[in-house]
């Protein structure tokens, strides 16, 4: 879902991960899901990303958790 917010918000990785002052592969790892992210973290993404925390967790609690 992290990586469709930021397709969306017409974001590369490298672009998202200097925003967020970590590397492009911590935008990988979590995007694949080898790394989780904590509260604040997913809220400083959701930021970057355009959204808020609150209407990212409706959506995702919309869909589902991805097979």
């Amino acid at each position: 879902m992290l990586k469709a917010k930021r397709v969306l918000a017409g974001l590369r990785q490298e672009e998202l991960a200097e925003a967020l002052g970590v590397s492009q592969t911590w935008i990988s790892n979590v995007e694949v899901g080898e790394r989780r992210v904590d509260v604040v973290e997913l809220d400083q993404m959701c930021e970057a990303l355009g959204t808020t925390l609150v209407e990212f967790v409706k959506e995702f609690k919309t869909q589902g958790v991805p097979d």
